[in-house]
């Protein structure tokens, strides 16, 4: 049932996500065990995320965002596009890009974004939460 609850409220988010790009949107990525959860929130184009352990903040609303070497700021004018979800228990194996394995239980979610700009750019985050 547990199990159930978690990847509804990842799930719940995924379908709202079907609409068009929203310069404001919110959501929140719980650990497999429900202690961590990783909040995002898109604020008028401006990307934040907080971090709950055990009921306590333990890093505040914090400004999301890198600026590129061609001046092309990520942190401001960005457009929410779509999210996805993936749960890994420890009986996947997933290997990323860089040949890093990781075995243990976690929850992701990517969310992909636009910004306007004089190019259109695309670009996405992805975001992990794992057990204790």
């Amino acid at each position: 049932m547990k199990r159930f609850v978690v990847f509804f409220l990842i799930l719940l988010p995924l379908l709202y996500s079907c609409n068009r790009p929203e310069s404001n949107f919110k959501l929140v990525l719980p650990s497999p065990d429900s202690r961590i959860h990783v909040y995002f929130n898109l604020d008028n184009g401006e990307p934040y995320y907080l971090v709950y352990y055990k009921n306590k903040i333990i890093i505040d609303w914090s400004l999301l965002g890198v600026t590129l070497k061609n001046q092309i700021k990520l942190s401001e004018g960005l457009l929410f596009v779509k999210n996805k979800a993936h749960s890994n228990t420890s009986n996947d194996l997933l290997i990323d890009k860089g040949g890093l394995s990781l075995t243990d239980n976690f929850n992701e979610m990517t969310v992909f974004f636009e910004k306007k700009s004089l190019v259109k750019e695309s670009f996405s985050i992805v975001f992990r939460a794992y057990n204790d």
